[in-house]
């Protein structure tokens, strides 16, 4: 539901996905009983565009709300190996569990640097992502978290941050704005 207490449709089919103009969510797989609790809805950019997704009080994080908490954490000491210049900092945000496993050093798929494990308390959880195809939509979970912003890059596309098992830095890219994606408020 909205903030306002109206219901979001939930949009199932994927034909029916693909060629939505206007809001919708679903779940992972489209099944809410296995992901609802733990990885939360994925919405497509129309329903983050309408203002009322989260809280009263509160909103969808902007492309500027995420590069000021970015540099923020960067400038302090969040990079996985503890230095203020470069973007290393996906393990500060990443939850502890749910990764798929790698060595990449720094990643939130690695066990090492345990004390920068969420030292953000940002709990971020691969709940990977709706695209926009009929066939096999759902992709990556357990490899990928990636959040609306609020922020619109074109008539067609709008920014989003993603963060992956296998890398050290939170990233920054514009897709079609009928992806179902995670949200932050």
């Amino acid at each position: 539901k909205y903030n306002d207490e109206t219901d979001i449709p939930l949009v199932t089919d994927g034909t029916a996905w693909l060629y939505l103009t206007g809001p919708g969510f679903c779940w992972y797989n489209n099944d809410e009983s296995s992901n609802k609790d733990k990885y939360g809805a994925l919405y497509n950019w129309h329903t983050v565009n309408t203002g009322k997704l989260c809280p009263s009080g509160w909103h969808a994080a902007s492309h500027e709300d995420w590069t000021v908490m970015e540099n923020f954490l960067i400038a302090n000491g969040y990079n996985y190996d503890g230095t203020t210049t470069g973007n290393k900092i996906s393990k500060a945000l990443a939850s502890p569990s749910d990764w798929i496993s790698n060595t990449q050093p720094g990643a939130p798929g690695n066990t090492d640097y345990p004390q920068k494990i969420n030292a953000t308390g940002f709990s971020a959880l691969p709940g990977g992502y709706r695209i926009t195809m009929t066939a096999a939509p759902f992709k990556y979970m357990g490899e990928k978290a990636l959040y609306w912003t609020s922020t619109e890059q074109s008539k067609s596309y709008s920014y989003f941050r993603q963060i992956d098992y296998n890398t050290t830095g939170v990233y920054q890219f514009n897709y079609d704005k009928r992806m179902g994606m995670s949200v932050r408020c």
